[in-house]
């Protein structure tokens, strides 16, 4: 099975989409953000979120806007950073993999040079959804800085490189089959 790479905005359904591949295809789910998370998790950040919580600021964007900075610092130290731990720790799992947090046209191309078999799905979903959705899960929507974030901007240019526009604006049941049957179809 060829690698396969979910792109799209917050709330556009990257990781339920990576579950349901998982489920149904057996693939492994490997995120990028996976350093990012296990440096959150420290008791300095930890406790530095905590404070900011209890401020009052909402706690999913004390999360996503940590996210966003841990990221940037892993970036800045090397652009090809986070694709180069991810490929390193699914290589036991390659190519059965799937990759829900293709975010930046630097990981894309990263990872077109270490997997060049690799499919692109761009997860499309109207910005109203993608917001109720984001509400449902993290108890806010993107805040203006969040929205704003390099992140945010620079996936939507992915789009037009994408092997695949997933339409992911509606229920579950009539836009997974789509989904599944395309990557039956090209990943055989």
């Amino acid at each position: 099975m060829r690698p396969i790479l979910l792109a799209g905005p917050a709330g556009s359904g990257k990781d339920t989409a990576a579950r349901m591949l998982a489920g149904k295809f057996g693939v492994a789910i490997h995120h990028l953000a996976d350093p990012i998370i296990a440096t959150l998790d420290t008791p300095a950040w930890q406790d530095t979120m905590n404070r900011l919580i209890g401020e009052g600021v909402d706690p999913g964007t004390v999360r996503r806007r940590a996210k966003q900075i841990v990221g940037d610092a892993f970036r800045t130290m090397d652009i090809d950073a986070l694709v180069n731990a991810l490929v390193a720790r699914a290589e036991s799992d390659a190519p059965a993999v799937v990759v829900p947090d293709v975010r930046l046209w630097s990981e894309w191309t990263r990872f077109r040079t270490l997997w060049p078999e690799a499919l692109l799905v761009y997860c499309q979903t109207p910005d109203a959804i993608r917001m109720q959705r984001l509400r449902e899960r993290d108890g806010a929507v993107l805040g203006e800085d969040a929205g704003q974030h390099r992140t945010e901007q620079e996936v939507r240019l992915l789009r037009e490189f994408a092997d695949l526009v997933w339409d992911n604006g509606g229920p579950a049941s009539e836009t997974w089959p789509r989904l599944r049957e395309w990557v039956a179809e090209h990943t055989a």
